[in-house]
């Protein structure tokens, strides 16, 4: 008679993927497994070979049935829809012990992503901030924060970092003051850019500038005189129409930088001035 072993694969990172249930004289060795989003996953079992293999692949969570095995063959008439077409064994080697499922188009995301605030140099201010976590119906999460900082701090970066055990994206705010200049700056990045966007008043795109090429705005034709290297924005025949807060988004594959600047057009001597809020 059959002996059955019910054994739970765990996963750190999507802990509603499948459990596996074996029905056979096996073993079975419990895995971490790390899935990317919308992409295609393996979950490993391995177990003694043989001929009479039953295999239930199933959601702990509910008890939902993912993938079953048995006689040879797939059996799929009790699979939960949301399932259907996207598992797969590979059965030329389930008779050699290989009873690992293939799910693709994962959904889940899990654990919830931590956010957590930081400066560099580091410093011993106190981050007066609020975070937000929202669950979409498709599983993501929504997460944002703001932080309240005092403008008199010239010599910081403000680091915003949402993470997940395997991997995570930044933004950082730079804090400074410039007076007597056209040029804004923008904080620079040690690392190749893919991306650099410059908008005004938060919403309005003045430039966008990729590896490749560049787009400057009908509206800004005029006032856009030159973009540095460094994504350093000139700007020229200013008035007091084009006072107010710009904002420089620099990105590459695993960072995004952010500078919010405020620029004026007077009260500095007669000169431009510039300042980050």
């Amino acid at each position: 008679m059959l002996s059955k072993l019910q054994a739970i694969l765990t996963n750190a990172s999507h802990p509603a993927l499948p459990a596996l249930e074996v029905i056979n004289n096996s073993t079975f060795n419990a895995h971490d497994v790390f899935c990317v989003f919308g992409k295609s996953c393996i979950l490993p079992c391995s177990l003694q070979g043989g001929t009479d293999v039953v295999l239930h692949w199933v959601k702990v969570k509910g008890d939902t049935n993912v993938h079953s095995y048995y006689n040879n063959r797939d059996q799929l008439a009790h699979q939960e829809q949301r399932f259907r077409g996207r598992t797969s064994l590979f059965k030329e080697q389930i008779s050699r012990g290989n009873a690992s499922l293939q799910l693709t188009e994962v959904e889940w995301i899990h654990p919830e992503p931590e956010l957590t605030w930081s400066t560099s140099p580091p410093s011993n201010v106190t981050f007066n901030n609020t975070a937000t976590v929202q669950q979409t119906e498709q599983q993501l999460y929504n997460i944002s924060s703001s932080l309240i900082v005092s403008d008199s701090v010239t010599d910081l970066v403000y680091s915003c970092t949402v993470s997940t055990r395997t991997n995570s994206r930044r933004a950082s705010s730079s804090i400074f003051s410039v007076c007597g200049t056209e040029t804004i700056p923008c904080t620079s990045s040690n690392t190749a850019l893919t991306k650099l966007i410059w908008r005004f008043s938060h919403s309005q795109i003045i430039l966008i500038q990729t590896r490749t090429d560049r787009t400057v705005s009908e509206e800004w034709r005029q006032q856009v005189k030159d973009v540095s290297e460094s994504g350093k924005l000139t700007l020229q025949e200013l008035s007091s129409n084009q006072e107010g807060i710009y904002t420089c988004e620099l990105r590459n594959e695993e960072e995004t930088k952010i500078t919010n600047t405020f620029l004026r057009t007077d009260n500095c001597q007669g000169k431009v001035a510039v300042k980050s809020v």
